[in-house]
């Protein structure tokens, strides 16, 4: 016979669990938009220690539906792209809004696609929309080798979206024939970003070799300097293209191209892909040498593109380098060595420190970018000042 339980330790009980589920203070006031309450409360919080990642996410969930729930439906489009980073904190609202088949509902469902929270199956009819935003979603699930045909046809779509998007399809689906039309893409499509999308692309393909190197050797010769980036970077990132011919381009690259973008671009590389080349003594030090040179003698642009690209765990000799960088005139310069030193373990104190100076400072041009890099670091404290 099961027990009976006492009204009054019955109601207390439902009670504190009501009281556990019902949501903070800091949480209400995000439900309603009250940014200054919200301000307030994260301040009181981290001061007081008791502020929890989970309650943080959920304020931040709040904040960010309140914000599209109430702006209209023409800024809608921009708010998304906005926050498409944080798009796994709004899933249910995506899910929501990708049931109209209008720009918005295109976006939430591209989110979606992304966020690996709708499959290639379920878009895949799209393909064939006429509706652009659609159709590009659509070519995305284009990604079975019966859909080749497909892919190929969606690559000469006269909207942008749509070729790009089926740029991406013929990388996931990871046909070895299929690398010809990227190269074709990154010849002829008449869209810059298509054009580095397709060099990209071409970089993940496992499967290429010596053909592939060759021809971006040959597309290397009518290229602009930004798509001559996207090709050094394919030549020493991709193992097979390395491999297949593009080591020797590096080489060259690296050993007489001076400062130019693209050979800080192959050299920054170079230092994030060292365990790959790890054996590979002369490539290993024409790189450090060209990032060397970028930092000591390059102008603003060089040292900034090398200080946002080359990675500092290998080895310690550039580390030295960047460290000569932190009282740059340049304030952009100054912050971008700065985030490049937070990231080793006997810089990170110091440097996080002169970033929060700039963090704090609401007039500070940087400030913004300083606050999104100290959170990708993992620093609490600049939660408020989010």
């Amino acid at each position: 016979m099961m027990a009976r339980v006492n009204r009054s330790r019955a109601a207390t009980i439902l009670l504190s669990m009501c009281v556990a589920c019902a949501p903070s203070l800091l949480v209400r006031s995000a439900q309603v938009g009250d940014r200054q309450a919200v301000a307030s409360l994260l301040d009181a919080r981290l001061k007081a220690g008791d502020l929890s990642t989970n309650e943080v996410k959920k304020a931040a969930r709040a904040t960010l539906v309140f914000e599209l729930g109430s702006a209209k439906n023409a800024d809608l489009l921009s708010r998304l792209s906005e926050v498409a980073t944080c798009g796994r904190l709004i899933v249910p609202f995506l899910d929501e809004r990708k049931n109209k088949h209008d720009d918005v509902g295109a976006r939430a469902t591209a989110m979606l696609f992304e966020l690996e929270k709708i499959e290639p199956r379920e878009v895949r009819d799209w393909s064939n929309d006429n509706d652009a935003r659609w159709r590009a979603i659509g070519s995305r699930g284009l990604v079975r080798q019966a859909d080749s045909a497909a892919r190929a046809k969606a690559l000469g779509d006269p909207d942008a979206g749509v070729r790009l998007a089926a740029i991406a399809a013929t990388q996931a689906a990871g046909e070895p024939s299929e690398t010809t039309r990227l190269i074709e893409a990154a010849r002829l499509d008449p869209e810059p970003l298509n054009r580095h999308h397709a060099v990209r692309a071409l970089a993940q393909f496992p499967s290429t070799g010596a053909r592939e190197a060759t021809a971006l050797r040959d597309l290397w010769e009518g290229a602009d300097d930004s798509l001559r980036r996207e090709i050094a970077t394919a030549w020493a990132a991709s193992p097979s293209l390395f491999a297949g011919g593009g080591r020797d381009q590096v080489v060259v690259l690296l050993a007489t191209n001076g400062l130019s973008g693209p050979a800080i671009s192959a050299a920054a590389s170079i230092t994030r892909t060292h365990a790959a080349h790890q054996n590979d003594k002369e490539i290993d030090q024409l790189a450090i040498a060209t990032l060397e040179r970028a930092l000591s003698q390059g102008s603003r642009l060089d040292k900034i593109h090398a200080l946002s690209s080359a990675s500092l765990s290998e080895p310690s000799i550039l580390q030295e380098s960047v460290k000569k960088l932190v009282d740059d005139p340049d304030t952009e310069v100054r912050v971008a060595v700065l985030i490049q030193l937070a990231a080793l373990p006997q810089e990170r104190k110091t440097s996080v420190a002169a970033l929060f100076a700039i963090a704090k400072d609401d007039g500070h041009a940087l400030a913004h970018q300083v606050r999104a890099a100290l959170a990708r670091l993992g620093e609490r404290d600049v939660i408020a000042l989010l």
